[in-house]
């Protein structure tokens, strides 16, 4: 079961202390193994983060359109806009929001919904 998270401290501080206690028995884990940006508190997940949290959590996967290309600047804005855990790579968009992703899907695609957070 997963707890539920609180105001009180950030998400990327909760989700990180919740994988270390769970699978960092043992091993020297740091916040950085999770996240991109850990300077910032940004929720952008490393290749392992996204492995441990979609194990625990639901998750929304998208492939994103050919012809696109993934930006410094779109990273940017979806660090500052993001609440909840996202992985990015050239191909895919995993989002671990439901309503995130319904917008996602409104909005037609990654072009339309990234161009809406810039």
């Amino acid at each position: 079961m997963v707890s539920p998270l609180t105001n009180q401290i950030s998400i990327h501080d909760q989700i990180f202390q919740y994988i270390l206690n769970k699978y960092g028995e043992g091993v020297d884990m740091r916040p950085r193994d999770i996240f991109y940006n850990t300077k910032n508190k940004g929720l952008r997940l490393t290749s392992l983060g996204y492995q441990l949290l979609k194990r625990e959590y639901q998750y929304f996967s998208f492939p994103i359109e050919k012809g696109s290309k993934v930006t410094p600047r779109h990273i940017l804005a979806l660090d500052t806009e993001m609440q909840w855990p996202y992985y990015l790579t050239n191909k895919q968009i995993v989002l671990f929001n439901e309503e995130d992703s319904v917008i996602f899907k409104l909005v037609g695609g990654y072009n339309n919904w990234i161009s809406g957070l810039s």
